[in-house]
């Protein structure tokens, strides 16, 4: 996942959003990516896994904000 990174959502993404609707393609897209990242942090020790939530609290806490105010404003906009 280092490698590919973003790139492989990104890109994985887009080819399934070319034969299939764009929810579809991003739903499908979860799994596999939810996967690697599950295993990714399975690789790392509990002190690891304690630096890596210290540091990214703030950014886990904005990107949930960020997830319910931009459904809402996706809810209330017409034609979104």
């Amino acid at each position: 996942n280092g490698v590919a990174g973003f790139g492989f959502a990104f890109v994985g993404t887009m080819v399934l959003a070319a034969t299939l609707d764009p929810a579809t393609a991003v739903a499908f897209m979860i799994v596999p990516m939810f996967a690697v990242n599950v295993a990714l942090v399975g690789d790392l020790t509990r002190e690891e896994l304690r630096t890596c939530g210290t540091r990214f609290a703030p950014l886990l806490v904005a990107a949930l904000v960020g997830t319910v105010v931009g459904m809402a404003l996706l809810d209330r906009i017409p034609g979104a």
